[in-house]
This record gives C-alpha cells, structure tokens and sequence, in this order.
C-alpha cells in the first residue's frame, strides 16, 4: 500500500553522494549534510508482522514484515536510537524540544496480527507504539478492499482479464504477471474520483470465482476486545477513519464524519483515543489542505505516509518512514545513524 525503505537504486545514489560529499568537501559542509539528516525524530511506519509463510500472492509487496526480520529490525533502531510514545514526540517538537535521537513506531489499519506477533516483541524490547484504527473493519469479518484483490487475484485461474473502464486486458498467466496486475488495479482504483471499489471487486469475484471466503490470516483485523488488551499492555489507539477512506475523494462533510466517528468509536470502546490522527493511504493527493486545517481543530497532530523526518512544520501533514518486509536491519542503520 505505501513505498517502504528499501535498497533501491535511487536510494544507492543518495547514499554515495552523502558520502562524496564527507570525502570531498573540506569546508564541513559533508558533516553538516549528515547531521541534519541524523538529526531530528523520525515516526517508523508499519502494517502488520507476520507469523505466516508467504504463499503465492499472499504478502507479495511485504506489508507484513516476516516476525524474524522484525526483531532485527527493531533491534537496529535500537542501536542507535531512543522510542518513544508518539505522544510523547508530539508534545516534543510542540515545545521546540530537539529530540534528536528519538524515534516513534506506528502500525496502520488494525490487522489481527498486531496483537499476535508485533506486540509481544514490542513488550519485550521495552518499546511503544500506537496502533491506528479504520475502525470499521474491527471485530467484523469485512475484507480490506486491496487484500480483497490480493486474495482474488491469487486465485484466478483465467490468462487474462478485462476489468470495467480499463481498455486493455491484464494477463494472468504467471506469478509476476498477477503481481503486475495487482499494483496497476490497486493504482487504477486509488485514482478513480469517488474512491468507489465495489464494481471493481465485485467483477473480480465474477472472474475469479469468489466464494465468500472471510479475511484470515494476515487478511484479518483485529476484535476490539484485542484492541483493549493493547491498549491494557499500555499501547496507544489512534484513529484512522471508519472504512479506511481516501478522504480527498470524498465531500468534505463526509471525510469529517469518517474522522470524528472513527475517532468516537475508540474512545467508546478503550476508554481514550490518540490525540493524533492518521490519513488513510496517506500520500500528499490523499487529503486536502482543507481537511488538514480542519484536523488541526481537533487533534494535536496527523500522520501522511510521505517520507521524511518529523518536522514542526508540518504538525498536520508529519512525514515517516516506512518499513516492509523487504526493508534491512542495514537499511535502517544507514537511515538512523547514531546521533552521537
């Protein structure tokens, strides 16, 4: 759903030009690149950790960060960085707090396996996090519409197909070809105006033969009652609107009441909600500078998946960096230097 840090090539250049510029410029220049990017919290952004092996398109983009590799990746953080609660790094930069060294971990959506497998780790280290909401999906049987198209699409068995208002059919005769199809399908419906994905899926359960199979697995959400054990183990619950909206498609008046319902629902049932808000999908196009002003009358801060460090500046629109299953304890190190 989000791009993740990993070892790409844009990634490598920006890497060796940080490191040009230690080597050639004698002016301090290269030392003061490296500490503004050292410097500064940063918000880590996860979906799920997951206990499961990877079966066919299951996982495929790794939003699920395999168990193992979770721990390594928390353990690289931990090397040279301090977590702390969000909360706690909010109300930080608020003040003008430098907290140069501090890190916040945030998990997306609500899946089941949060509480199952990313929790005890998390415990165990010593570490918080705040887990965001969309709320409708909690203690239901409701498919995530993406995983819902992951899930078809790993099962089809045609060549090729054709999907409404796409002019070209799509193969499906291999792995890569599905794997293909499932990022240009997912891309196709995040772009439609209206954010409406039920005749799109509803044709894929036609040519891929669904049969009325509940989320299970990493596919599954969690029940509010494993909501409050979290929020019991001293996790933080935030809200991240009731049927995971892309809330610049919608009226404003309705990207409000996906907010404030959301919202209301973890208070009614933890006894408290974040005072931090998260969009959904997150990317600049997601959410308006409208919806952004309005979030700013009733949380202290909202959370894009844009990457970057966590500026003040940018209290209703705060950058992070996401972490996938592809994403190294390497990666990370270089990411989060030692601050010294």
């Amino acid at each position: 759903m989000n791009e993740c840090l990993v070892e790409t090539e844009p990634q490598k250049f920006e890497w060796l030009k940080r490191n040009m510029l230690r080597a050639v410029t004698a002016s301090g220049i290269g030392g003061l690149v490296a500490r503004m990017r050292a410097e500064g919290p940063h918000i880590l952004m996860y979906h799920g950790v997951s206990a499961r092996a990877r079966r066919g398109l299951e996982n495929c983009e790794g939003k699920h960060v395999e168990l193992d590799i979770f721990v390594r990746q928390l353990q690289a953080v931990a090397e040279s960085r301090r977590v702390i609660p969000l909360t706690a790094l909010i109300a930080g930069i608020r003040s003008g707090e430098t907290l140069r060294d501090a890190v916040a971990i945030t998990f997306d959506d609500g899946y089941e396996n949060n509480v199952l497998n990313a929790a005890p780790v998390l415990a165990e280290l010593g570490m918080s996090a705040t887990f965001f909401l969309a709320t409708g999906y909690i203690g239901t049987d409701r498919w995530l519409w993406v995983d819902r198209l992951e899930f078809l699409l790993n099962r089809a068995t045609c060549n090729q197909m054709r999907l409404p208002g796409v002019p070209f059919e799509i193969p499906l005769r291999t792995l890569a070809d599905k794997q293909r199809a499932l990022r240009c399908i997912k891309e196709y419906v995040k772009m439609r105006r209206g954010g409406n994905t039920i005749d799109v899926i509803q044709e894929m359960e036609q040519l891929c033969g669904g049969d009325g199979t509940p989320p299970y697995g990493d596919y599954r959400f969690m029940s509010w009652e494993q909501v409050r054990q979290l929020a019991d183990a001293g996790f933080d619950i935030g809200a991240h609107t009731v049927n995971h909206a892309i809330l610049s498609q919608r009226r404003l008046d309705e990207a409000k009441r996906e907010i404030l319902v959301s919202r209301d629902r973890v208070v009614s049932e933890v006894g408290r909600c974040s005072r931090v808000f998260c969009y959904p999908n997150g990317r600049a196009g997601d959410y308006t500078p409208e919806i952004a002003r309005w979030c700013a009358q009733h949380f202290d801060a909202a959370l894009s998946a844009e990457y970057g460090p966590v500026r003040v500046s940018d209290l209703f629109q705060l950058k992070r960096i996401g972490v996938c299953n592809a994403t190294t304890a390497e990666n990370l190190r270089r990411e989060l230097p030692k601050t010294g």
